[in-house]
């Protein structure tokens, strides 16, 4: 979609990757699996998602918004909306994998299972990765073992999981289950220090529970109930000092549950009203260590929670064939940081078939 980038050039693109809309950073987008937040808790360092946490023959499409997604979203979201639709099961059971080898040790399998029988639909994935990243740089290089003159600890090694099942209850309701897990371990060069031997362990589980209801009788009014789980694990660790004599680790845990109940009404042929309530419960743990004595102050723990709880409304008005207006509004009440009103603003103008105009405005 035009507005949107990635950041993968220059210094530290390889650490700092991330997907956002022009004029936003990295920090300011959010990342859904199936309209569920995930993997949205850290962006120091390692980019804002890790975006390997879903098996590629796991997803079905890749949903942006932008705009008035602020309102439906929160204002994490005023950089833009990556949402992954993740693929159901279709007709006859199918299974399909690959394998694939080369060189630097690169090694990568994927398996899918997938199908449907009467009412029920199912999908089952699994990715692994790994890539050891042992070759020749130049005298100077970051991370150049004297020995060889080859890149060290620049290693990683990836295991992803997903599972979906699906039921149609009747013709109007059908309820839908996926659970996405990824084990991640990777080396750490980064700044261009001459010996960065930091290592980055990554577990996460996204659990979500979706129920959808048709209200009227065609599509014109839809109703998706959602309860989801969220855990994120991330421990950073290495030697540091003269000669690595000391040693330091960061943890974050975090544990997040969520509820989102969206009504989508065609109000009208030109009128559309998208409005709901939004809850969220965030715990975090972090505790950073290091036996540096020179550090010792600095070693903490962190134990808290955040509740978020938000009603929002999204109204399109088709003014045209060509002319879309939206208007947002959204507010929030916040354990943390109290109440606070999300506005927002948009409209689309095809000038013809292959060029059109938009605009948006967000507080």
């Amino acid at each position: 979609m035009p507005g949107f980038a990635i950041n993968n050039v220059g210094h530290g693109a390889d650490i700092h990757t991330g997907t956002y809309y022009r004029g936003a950073s990295i920090n300011q987008s959010v990342f859904l699996i199936n309209g569920r937040p995930f993997n949205n808790d850290i962006s120091t360092y390692h980019g804002g998602t890790d975006l390997n946490s879903i098996p590629v023959e796991a997803i079905e499409r890749v949903e942006l918004y932008s705009g008035a997604a602020s309102s439906l979203y929160g204002s994490s979201a005023f950089g833009g909306v990556v949402n992954i639709i993740t693929k159901e099961g279709f007709r006859k059971p199918k299974l399909t994998g690959s394998a694939e080898f080369g060189s630097l040790n690169l090694n990568n399998q994927q398996v899918t299972y997938s199908g449907s029988t009467n009412k029920v639909k199912y999908n089952f994935s699994f990715e692994r990765f790994f890539i050891d990243n042992r070759y020749r740089v130049p005298v100077g290089a970051a991370n150049r073992n004297p020995a060889d003159g080859y890149l060290f600890n620049a290693d990683t090694a990836t295991s992803t999981y997903f599972g979906s099942i699906g039921l149609d209850l009747d013709a109007k309701n059908s309820v839908n289950l996926d659970v996405t897990a990824l084990s991640s371990r990777r080396g750490l060069i980064y700044f261009g220090f001459p010996l960065q031997r930091d290592r980055l362990d990554h577990d996460s589980l996204n659990v979500g529970l979706s129920w959808k209801t048709r209200l009227g009788k065609d599509n014109d009014s839809n109703l998706t109930t959602t309860i989801g789980y969220n855990q994120n694990y991330f421990s950073t660790y290495g030697p540091t000092g003269p000669g690595g004599i000391f040693y330091r680790t960061g943890i974050l845990d975090t544990k997040q549950i969520t509820t989102r109940v969206d009504h989508e009404w065609k109000l009208s042929d030109n009128n559309q009203l998208r409005w709901g309530l939004d809850l969220k419960n965030t715990d975090l743990i972090g505790d950073v260590l290091s036996t540096n004595p020179a550090l010792a102050a600095e070693n903490e723990k962190e134990d808290r929670s955040v509740l978020n709880t938000a009603l929002f409304a999204v109204n399109t008005w088709k003014i045209s064939d060509d002319f879309l207006i939206d208007l947002g509004l959204r507010q929030s009440f916040d354990s943390q940081f109290d109440s606070y009103f999300n506005p927002s603003a948009g409209f689309r103008y095809g000038i013809n078939s292959v060029v059109a105009v938009r605009g948006s405005w967000a507080g």
